[in-house]
């Protein structure tokens, strides 16, 4: 993925600054009085009444939200109750009383006197309530104020991350924590909106520098000669003592003053936006269904099932209903990512993208047979979600439609510009799509809710061979039926099958996986389909609503012989890429005689985490005779608007415990030792990681901090030179069962997913992605053809090589007990 490349070539100066933002889209669809500048003057737009009442009542259910947001926890009817209780209380009291003549009192007649020039219309006992609500709002603003600085520095405590078993002080945080919660609990008896935790979450911490270059050393160690090592470590001092301490101290001051993330920004900016570098297979990445089970094997009842499905996802989200998740029921994560998963696209610029998001959008685009349509998915007269009924009715329609007059060659290969190089995508998106009937179809694609796609291939589903079939067209489909910059496309193939195409940028892949689990664990709660036919049940025509039927619209494009050739070069060039791409995914679990999942992992006395990242350095030093940089990510979001770290996996630990399984004369107690220590190793800089005190974004901050303030070179060699070592072996775990609550519980159908996984970050490296299931660990492997350093077959066959070896390190009678990690 995009963020395990180097950034330190990058050329900072060449950026405007002004890409740093989201912006809104220009909306076809005004949502209220507007007057838009053209070049023949004003257009003063007035919609119709009813969409006028429609934005007036979304305007005041946003301003319930984040009033409810605001008082969080106490329930506004607890705050309402308390000001009308207190303002009774007060004007019943004699004037002389200390509620109506104390200092307090005098302050709020004084504000009265000075501000309020018609006070002299109102008689004193309105004067004494009104003054006696904007007290009470005063009172109520401050403890809100107070509630959340405390409940920061209660989510600023990084120590239930580090201890095996709770202490005394984490026992005591606990207790603090829910003893915020407890008036909306007790009191409300509501859950908390989606947004409810994003004031108290704490802001990322600016690590110690002398720890963050500690941690790098300790990292590249065991790949550096003793000279190379010496002149790595006298560079690392040197910076810390000369222009180090100067860029920490303007880090801290861009904390304090500047942003609530002091890496976030710079990170979507430069790691993402100003890539140059193809979306596809070096950005993008993909999102598997279940593994062996297809709701529908017809292909239009199952696209608008979860079309419907993600219509709801996201009415969830712009009513703020989504529960915020928290860490082990306690400690919420920040759900800021979770605005840009629908209407976002990443528009390309010259220099640097952009992203931009449409709030107003009611549609999405379906690419079928080479057409592109838009397609409503609000009823026109009643403004509700289209059933899947309806949907499918319009999907057939427009089926048939795109068969009987079919695209020509470059509209049905438009797409393919999406793949090439940023830049040369601008380059022509200006020239051949920024005008007339191009750019209005362009805006449309942009401006939609997502993409649809209704691939005509068939891969097959069950098996590895078929799960890597899936996966490597979702990545890159053929090079024409993936709109890469739009923020997810929605695939459904010809049997049934469905997964997902998704650009990185605007979040990171647990955030669309939720979605993802959750539109499928909808659709499959209900009876939606017919057992024999696939198709809709016929008992659900009855959802279809009275009123003007609902209707796709289809794009036109006017694409003259030079926008041909240049969709055609751009198809080119991309088709040679995809056939350099090697993926294989593959199913490691306890269904499988001789193989074993997340309990066996645990038995071992680790996490299946660290378990399975030793056998990913066993496995590659099997293969290649040599260690690697290895990337594993672990978010950051317990902090506001975190993202990722840097795991760095190598370690002097995991080298002593490969090499002693290398060695025949190592004893099992030796090699059981080492692993522990390995993977103890390991799990420390995983927590590290996640409380925001890894080295690797620090060192990106501290790099682009002063390129910012036009350092010399020779000045920022250290940082350059940490920022270019290649991640040999990237990696990634997808968590599972993110809203388990939702998943049905039915006997003998096993409804385990594969999730997802990306290209390989270098030429000559691996990109591997896993998830863990207590009956499945699924694994997705990814490499280049043209390399002769990798393989991913044979990578498969070492990985699960390593895991069989260290699982046999401990035999099922001697097993250790299950360590609480």
């Amino acid at each position: 993925m995009a963020e395990g490349r180097s950034i330190a070539n990058l050329d900072f100066f060449s950026i405007p600054t002004d890409h740093l933002h989201v912006l809104d889209l220009h909306s076809a669809r005004h949502e209220g009085v507007s007057v838009t500048a053209t070049s023949d003057g004003l257009v003063l737009f007035i919609p119709r009444p009813r969409y006028i009442g429609r934005a007036i009542a979304r305007a005041a259910y946003r301003g319930r939200n984040r009033l409810v947001t605001l008082l969080y926890p106490a329930p506004p009817s607890l705050v309402a109750a308390f000001v009308a209780f207190f303002v009774v209380y007060v004007a019943s009291r004699p004037e002389d009383s200390f509620w109506r003549n104390s200092a307090a009192a005098n302050f709020y007649w004084d504000i009265d006197e000075c501000c309020l020039p018609f006070k002299r219309f109102f008689p004193n006992w309105a004067r004494v309530a009104y003054l006696s609500v904007f007290f009470c709002l005063t009172v109520v603003l401050i403890l809100m104020f107070i509630q959340r600085l405390w409940l920061r520095v209660l989510l600023s405590y990084g120590g239930w991350l580090r201890e095996r078993r709770p202490g005394i002080i984490t026992k005591l945080w606990a207790l603090s924590l829910k003893a915020i919660y407890m008036p909306q609990r007790v009191l409300g008896g509501r859950h908390p909106l989606l947004y409810s935790f994003q004031g108290g979450l704490p802001s990322l911490p600016v690590p110690p520098l002398s720890a963050t270059i500690n941690q790098y050393l300790d990292s590249v160690k065991p790949l550096l000669s003793d000279e190379e090592f010496s002149k790595t470590k006298e560079l690392a001092v040197t910076f810390q003592k000369t222009t180090g301490s100067r860029l920490q101290r303007y880090l801290w001051a861009k904390k304090i003053f500047w942003a609530h993330n002091y890496v976030s920004d710079w990170w979507l900016k430069f790691v993402y936006l100003a890539s140059r570098d193809p979306l596809i297979i070096n950005s993008n990445y993909y999102g598997l269904g279940y593994a062996y089970y297809c709701p529908s094997s017809d292909q239009l009842s199952r696209a608008a099932s979860l079309v419907h499905y993600f219509c709801k996802f996201k009415q969830l989200l712009d009513r703020e209903e989504l529960e915020p998740q928290l860490v082990r029921g306690t400690v919420p994560l920040c759900m800021d990512q979770y605005r840009r998963i629908f209407s976002m696209t990443r528009v390309p610029g010259r220099e640097c993208d952009t992203l931009v998001q449409s709030h107003a959008s009611k549609h999405i685009v379906v690419l079928c047979e080479g057409v592109y349509f838009k397609v409503e998915v609000y009823h026109p007269a009643s403004f509700a979600i289209l059933t899947p009924w309806e949907l499918r009715r319009v999907f057939v329609a427009m089926v048939a439609q795109a068969k009987a007059t079919p695209p020509t060659a470059a509209e049905a290969s438009i797409a393919a510009f999406t793949t090439d190089n940023r830049t040369k995508w601008a380059e022509n998106r200006e020239t051949h799509l920024s005008f007339g009937v191009n750019h209005a179809s362009l805006h449309e694609i942009e401006a939609a809710l997502f993409v649809l796609v209704l691939d005509p291939a068939k891969p097959k589903g069950g098996d590895s061979e078929g799960w890597s079939q899936q996966a490597k067209n979702l990545l890159c489909g053929n090079g024409v039926n993936r709109w890469c910059d739009k923020s997810f496309n929605l695939v459904v193939f010809a049997n049934g099958i469905a997964g997902m195409h998704c650009e990185h940028a605007w979040a990171d892949a647990p955030v669309m996986a939720h979605c993802w689990e959750w539109s499928n664990t909808g659709e499959i709660s209900q009876d939606l389909y017919d057992k024999k036919t696939g198709l809709l049940r016929e008992e659900l025509e009855g959802d279809v609503r009275p009123g003007p039927a609902p209707r796709a619209v289809r794009l036109q494009w006017q694409l003259h012989p030079a926008a041909a050739t240049a969709i055609q070069a751009s198809l080119d060039s991309v088709l040679p890429r995809i056939a350099d791409l090697q993926t294989v995914v593959f199913e490691f679990g306890q269904t499988n005689p001789g193989e074993f999942a997340a309990a066996e992992m645990k038995k071992c006395s680790m996490s299946p985490d660290a378990f399975i990242q030793m056998a990913l350095q066993l496995a590659y030093r099997r293969h290649s005779g040599n260690f690697c940089l290895t990337y594993e990510s672990s978010m950051t979001r317990l902090f506001l608007e975190g993202r990722t770290e840097t795991i760095r996996t190598l370690s002097e630990e995991s080298c002593a415990f490969v090499n002693a399984m290398l060695d025949s004369k190592a004893s099992n107690e030796e090699r059981v030792k080492k692993l522990h220590a390995a993977a103890d190793r390991h799990t420390r800089k995983s927590r590290d990681a996640m409380s925001g005190r890894g080295c690797d974004r620090h060192l990106f901050a501290l790099y682009v901090m002063g390129r910012g303030l036009e350092v010399p070179e020779d000045s920022l060699a250290f940082l350059k030179n940490a920022l270019s070592l290649p991640w040999t072996l990237s990696s990634s775990q997808i968590p599972s069962q993110q809203c388990p609550e939702r998943w049905p519980k039915w006997e003998g159908v096993d409804l385990a997913a594969p999730s997802g996984g990306f290209g390989p970050v270098s030429d000559n490296g691996y990109g591997v992605s896993y998830m863990v299931w207590e009956k499945h660990l699924f694994f997705h492997v990814s490499c280049k053809v043209s390399s002769d350093k990798t393989d991913s077959p044979t990578f498969v066959r070492y990985i699960k090589e390593a895991l069989r070896d260290i699982r046999a390190l401990f035999p099922p009678t001697e097993a250790a007990k299950v360590k609480s990690t």
